[in-house]
């Protein structure tokens, strides 16, 4: 595992379970995760923490759903240390799809601070502005590419961070981008190689069912 880094995509979140019963995005602004992906999240954690997964560095997208999942999982972990959140690994920008619209920096700070999320968990928004951070208008997979490739070279290179000791908490269409696999399941833990980019799950919880009926609306509206 010495060139390669851990990965986990976000477990299933209220934009999710709207998509499968309704078949479009709903108009709901960077929402949450949904009551299942809270259990996906916690058996991907539970499972890490079984065969005593060695992590030292954590790297996670600002958008909620993706921190809601680091917060569950690294806490049947139970790291004790900083999660860096980087719009370098946010979600790739898709038109007209309001969900990958993100929250103020100082709104995030206010969710999940220490006193805040009752966690021993430290997320350093310190690389993240206040005003609108994530992209102004539809990315392509060009401009995700460029977002990787400054990645890679900021924590692996720049930074120096040995990659078997660190995990990335992303997205479908970046970890698409990343490593071609598009259908990497949410909350699912993989190892990709630093400079192959070869893509390997290692566990994958149960998938959300499909439930069409009324739920709870769980998230933000626009």
């Amino acid at each position: 595992m010495k060139d390669k880094f851990y990965i986990v995509r976000h477990a299933y979140g209220y934009h999710n379970w709207y998509k499968d019963v309704h078949g479009v995005h709903p108009e709901v602004r960077d929402p949450d995760l949904e009551a299942f992906g809270r259990k996906q999240a916690t058996d991907s954690g539970i499972y890490a923490a079984r065969v005593n997964l060695d992590v030292s560095h954590v790297i996670c997208s600002p958008m909620r759903r993706v921190i809601q999942t680091a917060e569950l999982f690294l806490s049947e972990l139970q790291y004790r240390g900083t999660v860096i959140i980087d719009p370098l690994v946010s979600e790739m920008m898709e038109p007209g799809v309001l969900v990958n619209d993100g929250s103020l920096c100082s709104a995030l700070i206010s969710e999940f601070s220490r006193n805040a999320s009752g966690t021993a968990i430290h997320f350093d928004f310190s690389g993240l502005p206040e005003g609108q951070w994530w992209p102004a208008q539809a990315e392509t997979s060009d401009d995700v590419e460029v977002r990787i490739q400054s990645f890679l070279k900021k924590y692996f290179n720049e930074m120096a961070l040995p990659p078997e000791k660190t995990i990335i908490f992303t997205h479908s269409l970046w970890i698409g981008c990343l490593t071609g696999m598009n259908d990497f399941p949410n909350a699912a833990l993989g190892a990709v190689g630093v400079s192959t980019r070869q893509p390997q799950i290692i566990y994958s919880p149960e998938p959300a069912p499909l439930r069409r009926k009324k739920e709870p609306f769980i998230g933000r509206t626009a």
